[in-house]
């Protein structure tokens, strides 16, 4: 796991390059980002020299994440699971959800106070668990895809030899402005107009038909969506239910949020939550930490990292467990191939699991 660990290093220092614009201090009134993900390998082997299926196991692993922000109003769903399979049926599962509303004090200050509801279902408790949080907090989150997809379209021209230098600050930031409104459009070739003349007006480059296309894809791409921000909150919370059946208690709550976009191709994001009872953080807590990382090297190569953390602490006994895979993906002549490894381990066990799996997908028509 070490050479993973290292490979995650290099990735995140080319990640933080640099770029002459700085993503995370783009803002925008309204942000509404949407995430999720679906990993999942089986693998059936039997050799009919034995009795049985040698090998009958696979692993399922979904994320999900949705963020809205606006001047008084924000609210986050976040819900990540691992799911272990032997047999064709459950061996295991390990998964989280969280729900939050805040109202904002001001709409000029970042100050909150919010509301939000946990869960937990894991096979090593007899039950879910579920409790209710309220409190105050502090920070904001921005959108910030469209000045990453002006950037990379930026970035697209200059290859193609269309400039000679990058583009003046300024129009980046309009052609951010104007992408970021797309759907005031009535058609692609509407917005495609006005960024063809805002450049030739600043720079007095007519763009081609094939920059034009080029333009435009990078403009509807999907599915990699950037922003920035933090918040960190202080609350009190109640357990409508013990995940191991114990009495329900108060709890004091700390959770953090940060997300970073060190530039156009890449996306970091981290939560925290930590929990326990007044005067009892030594006998009974709880953790939960998830992080995702992911970097798209070029048009053909993407590279994601994903890591889950629960820990629970009952009675002065630590249990939980966590996991981690990381993902090399790419897309070459219509052909898509990932390879993939991960990694998990419970408390109570010695040694990590690892899985590695190579897969290619034809698409034929």
């Amino acid at each position: 796991m070490r050479r993973w660990v290292l490979i995650v290093v290099w990735v995140l220092g080319l990640g933080f390059s640099g770029v002459a614009l700085s993503l995370c201090d783009y803002r925008i009134p309204e942000t509404n980002i949407v995430d999720m993900k679906l990993s999942f390998h089986y693998r059936y082997y039997r050799d009919p020299a034995r009795p049985g299926a040698d090998i009958n196991s696979g692993r399922l692993s979904v994320g999900y994440s949705q963020l809205y922000d606006a001047s008084l109003l924000g609210f986050e769903v976040v819900g990540v699971g691992d799911f272990v399979l032997s047999d064709l049926a459950l061996a295991g599962m390990d998964s989280q959800v969280r729900g939050r509303v805040q109202r904002y004090l001001s709409a000029d200050q970042p100050y909150f106070a919010f509301g939000a509801v946990e869960g937990v279902l894991a096979t090593e408790f007899p039950q879910p668990g579920l409790s209710l949080q309220t409190g105050l907090g502090y920070g904001r989150f921005a959108d910030v895809t469209s000045l990453a997809k002006a950037l990379r379209a930026e970035r697209r021209l200059l290859d193609m030899g269309l400039f000679a230098a990058s583009l003046p600050d300024e129009l980046v930031l309009g052609l951010a402005e104007e992408i970021g409104r797309v759907g005031e459009y009535e058609t692609m070739a509407e917005l495609l107009t006005v960024l063809e003349a805002m450049i030739h007006e600043a720079v007095g480059v007519s763009l081609t038909p094939k920059a034009l296309l080029a333009l435009e894809e990078i403009i509807v791409e999907t599915g990699w969506q950037r922003y920035c921000g933090w918040n960190v909150s202080l609350g009190v919370g109640y357990e409508i239910l013990d995940p191991r059946g114990g009495e329900q208690d108060v709890v004091i709550t700390l959770a953090g949020d940060v997300a970073l976009a060190p530039e156009p191709g890449s996306q970091l994001r981290l939560s925290a939550t930590y929990a326990t009872p007044p005067y009892q953080a030594g006998r009974r807590s709880s953790i939960r930490l998830t992080a995702a990382y992911d970097y798209r090297l070029n048009d053909i190569t993407t590279f994601g990292v994903d890591y889950m953390l629960r820990q629970e602490v009952y009675e002065g006994r630590a249990t939980g467990s966590q996991s981690a895979t990381f993902q090399l993906g790419f897309h070459v002549g219509g052909v898509d191939v990932a390879l993939q490894l991960a990694f998990a381990k419970r408390a109570d066990a010695e040694d990590w699991t690892q899985d590695m799996v190579l897969s290619a997908v034809i698409q034929l028509l």
